[in-house]
């Protein structure tokens, strides 16, 4: 399929670029601001304990809407993109309106394992505020992100952090049945290997 062109919504770390092109090792075609009605973003998704408690994900909610980046990539990249999203996510088609190219589907990640009660770090919630600062998010937006409270961490802690999650990231992405399950959560999307 090589060249088909899919779209992702990303609304968690994945809005910063730099996290995309350097840690997920992909280079999308295009990337533009784009808002999901119908969901509110949620820190439901389970993390490292002490130093990362929870990452972000979407829930459906009528009068909700979550803003984030639009990702255009290639199938092939989409596949790399894949590979290093944790084992608790799943893929769902969504609707979303990009402020370029108007009304897109696209594919989001959300949780499996919902845990609930738990804050994101202050770093993890800055690189959020990255990402919607780059790709010029609305300012009530960008105060939303700033209304979560974040969980209490070690000093240091960040440095460290980058460095677990990136070798978390890493070894979960390339274990086997980590691929296996990944293969069959995908089957019947488009691009799908």
């Amino acid at each position: 399929m090589g060249e088909a062109e899919l779209r992702y919504f990303a609304f968690g770390a994945n809005m910063a670029s730099r996290v995309v092109r350097t840690r997920r090792r992909v280079n999308p075609s295009r990337a533009e601001a784009a808002c999901l009605t119908g969901y509110r973003l949620v820190f439901e998704d389970r993390g490292i304990p002490l130093l990362e408690p929870a990452f972000a994900s979407i829930r459906e909610d009528t009068g909700g809407e979550v803003w984030g980046v639009l990702y255009h990539f290639t199938a092939d990249e989409f596949a790399c993109l894949d590979r290093f999203e944790g084992p608790n996510y799943r893929l769902i088609e969504v609707e979303v309106e990009g402020r370029e190219s108007g009304r897109q589907s696209a594919f989001a990640y959300v949780a499996c394992r919902v845990v609930k009660g738990k804050r994101p770090s202050r770093r993890y919630l800055d690189l959020l505020k990255e990402g919607a600062i780059e790709h010029q998010l609305p300012g009530r937006y960008l105060e939303e992100l700033d209304s979560h409270r974040a969980a209490w961490a070690p000093p240091g802690a960040s440095f460290a952090l980058n460095l677990v999650v990136s070798s978390v990231e890493w070894v979960r992405s390339h274990r086997p049945s980590t691929q296996e399950a990944r293969r069959d959560r995908r089957r019947g999307f488009p691009g799908a290997k």
